[in-house]
């Protein structure tokens, strides 16, 4: 008679290894989870939430913070009462930043300014300051044949949407024309009904042209800025098509000139110099200027134009990483800066740019 089969422990495991079949999510230190979490793209946080209660706790804030720091809501009965019910939200809400309504064209009841004055009202509750904008949206209302009445209506809009900001009393951060709708070929110009709020002190800080979207957050916008406090244009991100959304009333208007990782063509370039008469400071930091001959599309040429016509004005100017396309304009590999902090040294660092002296490495 054949011998029993021997009895074989059910975990054959070698000595010394752990038992993974005891390792449980919630069992692991919370270090390892806030770690397997941070390497989960924005876009599939919904999803890790439903894995285990662990994760839907351990990202409730980046969850909240990607997903309702903006909002975008179409100007309709359905849009403006699902901004009211996420204003009413107790989690969400306190992290909503920014509040985008899509208009169509059309002029519309006052009940929907009184949805948003209680949309606002719920956001006042939190204390923090909200940016408001516009995009215009495809609807049956067929605007983009009478352009004149889409204007006229999205003017008496954002006056009624900034009014029922103000009689909720809260405070407005900023006013945003967002441009990120493939549909439009819009100018700034014919958005100049919302930067006036702006010029003429409305309440808020700052007008922006949000150009486009790397993310579900207004910081990682290509855009276009205008900050009040310091009259100071800002071009973050751009290439040189932004060139029709500027309209000639902000660098008119401006004080300072920012501009960072950008790509500028020569007639951005010039339009933004040859309107901006009143220039104290500029700052130019990784610059691409597009090699071209129509306007100042040579380096050589801007800084022959800065020293001829923008020199009188000037307190001080910094340039760093400048680009002719993908040459260093610096010998050096184009991680020189160049700064200078008083009019005297102004008057030092410019004509030695404008000459295009191959030594520019004056930090002064």
């Amino acid at each position: 008679m054949a011998d029993p089969p021997s009895t074989v422990p059910q975990s054959s495991a070698p000595e010394g290894t752990a038992a993974t079949t005891n390792a449980h999510i919630p069992e692991l230190p919370n270090e390892v989870l806030c770690s397997i979490a941070g390497f989960v793209d924005d876009a599939d946080i919904p999803n890790l939430r439903l894995a285990a209660k662990v994760f839907h706790y351990i990202t409730a804030e980046r969850f909240a913070t990607v997903f309702f720091q903006d909002r975008a809501y179409e100007l309709s009965p359905a849009g403006l009462k699902a901004l009211v019910k996420i204003t009413e939200h107790p989690v969400f809400a306190p992290y909503i930043r920014t509040v985008i309504i899509g208009h169509g064209g059309k002029h519309h009841s006052a009940t929907y300014h009184d949805n948003m004055e209680s949309a606002f009202q719920n956001l006042k509750l939190y204390g923090h300051k909200i940016s408001l904008g516009l995009r215009r949206v495809r609807t049956a209302h067929n605007f983009e044949a009478r352009p004149y009445c889409i204007g006229t209506a999205m003017s008496k809009f954002s006056e009624k949407m900034i009014s029922a900001a103000k009689k909720a009393q809260m405070p407005i951060e900023s006013i945003i024309a967002d441009l990120q709708n493939p549909l439009v070929g819009d100018r700034s110009g014919e958005w100049h009904y919302l930067y006036s709020h702006i010029l003429r002190g409305d309440g808020s800080t700052a007008f922006h042209i949000k150009l486009s979207s790397h993310g579900p957050t207004f910081a990682a916008s290509n855009r276009v800025s205008f900050i009040n406090s310091h009259r100071r244009l800002e071009l973050s991100r751009t290439n040189p098509s932004v060139e029709r959304v500027i309209s000639c009333e902000l660098p008119y208007l401006a004080l300072e000139l920012h501009l960072s990782d950008c790509e500028v063509s020569g007639t951005l370039m010039a339009k933004l110099l040859s309107h901006s008469s009143q220039l104290k400071h500029i700052s130019f930091h990784n610059v691409h200027l597009v090699m071209s001959s129509d306007g100042l599309g040579h380096w050589g040429l801007v800084f022959t134009y800065l020293f001829a016509f923008r020199i009188a004005s000037l307190e001080s100017c910094e340039f760093g990483n400048l680009w002719h396309g993908r040459d260093s304009l610096w010998l050096g590999g184009g991680d020189k800066t160049i700064r200078a902090k008083t009019r005297g040294q102004v008057y030092t660092v410019m004509p030695n740019l404008a000459a295009r002296l191959e030594e520019s490495t004056l930090d002064v």
